[in-house]
């Protein structure tokens, strides 16, 4: 198994979410931001291994998205390794993080035209950082048994500053044995990341 990189163009992937939401075959989720980015991204050192932890529904993804993003801007090289969800939902998201603009989220179903029109302006907007981010998301892991996944961060870590995965709770650990072997993960990972 390893990583499969995007062949789509980011902006034409958004662009056919867009005009699904609008038909209404996609409904999409309000979520909040956090102002504590700047401050939660400075734990990420260099040979360190961070874990976003939280409940279902509490920004965990929307988090370790917008640290990806702000380490892009800040010109180091990062990968998005979902293992949940499109990658056009992430892209949909990094466009509302790098527009600042959190109702291109919102459900268009309560005012499909006017949201329609916001969505494809911050699209528009960021066009360009789409084009230069995009590419770091990457299509969904298929294959999450944790050595599987390990090898994959390993080979990315060896040209990428920031590989997050997400959601840890989806790599595949053997229940009987998970604290041993999330130990073992975490410590190949942190190798690979010195």
């Amino acid at each position: 198994t390893s990583f499969v990189e995007p062949q789509a163009d980011p902006v034409e992937a958004v662009s056919r979410e867009l005009a699904a939401e609008q038909r209404g075959d996609r409904k999409a989720l309000a979520i909040p931001f956090t102002p504590r980015l700047a401050q939660a991204s400075k734990l990420l050192r260099p040979g360190s291994v961070a874990i976003i932890g939280g409940t279902e529904g509490s920004t965990k993804s929307f988090l370790a998205l917008a640290i990806g993003h702000a380490g892009g801007e800040a010109g180091q090289s990062w990968l998005y390794a979902p293992l949940e969800m499109t990658r056009e939902d992430h892209l949909r998201r990094l466009v509302a993080i790098a527009d600042r603009t959190w109702d291109s989220l919102a459900d268009i179903q309560d005012d499909p035209d006017s949201a329609a029109a916001r969505n494809r302006e911050a699209l528009d907007r960021q066009a360009d950082t789409l084009r230069r981010h995009g590419k770091a998301i990457l299509e969904p892991l298929e294959q999450t048994a944790w050595p599987a996944v390990a090898a994959c961060v390993e080979k990315a870590l060896a040209e990428n500053r920031l590989v997050i995965l997400d959601p840890w709770a989806y790599i595949g650990f053997d229940t009987r044995f998970r604290v041993n072997e999330e130990g073992k993960c975490i410590a190949r990972m942190a190798r690979a990341a010195e």
